[in-house]
């Protein structure tokens, strides 16, 4: 049991990295963000906090949030 339990940990971690890959990528690559701000974003994203955004979004960012 202990070991199903793990696995999905992992398995939950490993799609996590990567949600976190693609929105760090998608707003470095779509809208020129430096790596720390794209790495923000995406945090603010995904929290859902919904503090403000680091500069105003262009459309092909808003349709990529």
């Amino acid at each position: 049991m202990a070991k199903l339990s793990r696995s999905r940990i992992y398995l939950a971690l490993a799609m996590l990295a990567v949600v976190m890959l693609f929105g760090v990528f998608g707003y470095r690559f779509l809208s020129d963000y430096s790596w720390i701000d794209a790495f923000y974003m995406t945090i603010i994203t995904v929290t859902t906090v919904g503090f403000s955004e680091v500069r105003p979004l262009d459309p092909p960012a808003k349709v990529f949030t």
